[in-house]
């Protein structure tokens, strides 16, 4: 009673279900809960369940935001992600392995694969033709404690970033939290808050960078020599 309640789509799904958190919302009429989702690009179901639910929708992404009106119109945002794998804290301890690392010059890139992408799946599965470093993985990734997830990203000089649409992906944020360079999508370069990262940071590609990427990959590694 008389309290804000939030959550993200992840705490639903892995948690108390979509039909426990429906019965839940009934039984706290004097209760706001607010959401936010980080996958309304591409898990529907679980988004719009979340947004007829809750009293304020906050989503991650700015796709299918007109479709997510229809289910509620108090909509904040988008609010996008940073870095959730790894803590403040962790980051701070781990300053001297982030800084002291020699870091190979092929770009790490892998993802895990959705079916409904095709275009994208195809955009990975070219891209590792050229590199070993990129290409598909499981969901077994985010079984690995953080010190282990961190040595495979501090162990890159950059990172390419292959998004489901046009969301703007965590991962980019992990590559500059754990000093890398991210190789992103132009199409993203003048989205909130991609457009705030400084160009000494980052690189972007277009569609031919695909087909021949070893000249956007040298000017993300030249930047990394840099500083």
């Amino acid at each position: 009673r008389d309290t804000v309640v939030i959550v993200n789509n992840n705490d639903i799904s892995s948690g108390i279900g979509a039909v426990g958190f429906a019965e839940f919302t009934a039984r706290c009429p004097h209760t706001v809960f607010a959401s936010w989702d980080w996958d309304n690009h591409h898990w529907l179901d679980q988004s719009t369940m979340l947004a007829a639910l809750c009293d304020i929708y906050a989503p991650g992404h700015h796709e299918n935001l007109y479709l997510l009106s229809r289910y509620n119109p108090v909509i904040a945002g988008p609010v996008y992600c940073g870095s959730v794998q790894w803590s403040r804290q962790f980051l701070t301890d781990e300053l001297p392995r982030i800084l002291g690392t020699n870091r190979t010059d092929s770009p790490l890139g892998m993802h895990i694969p959705y079916g409904p992408f095709e275009y994208r799946n195809r955009v990975v599965g070219t891209l590792a033709q050229h590199f070993a470093s990129v290409g598909f993985s499981d969901r077994r990734f985010h079984t690995r404690d953080a010190g282990d997830r961190l040595g495979e990203w501090v162990a890159h000089k950059s990172h390419w970033i292959v998004p489901v649409l046009n969301d703007v992906p965590i991962r980019i944020f992990d590559a500059l939290v754990t000093g890398g360079i991210p190789i992103i999508p132009l199409s993203l370069r003048h989205l909130p808050p991609v457009a705030s990262i400084d160009e000494r940071d980052a690189v972007f590609y277009g569609p031919l960078d695909v087909v021949e990427p070893g000249a956007i990959v040298q000017r993300a590694n030249a930047l990394f020599d840099a500083g």
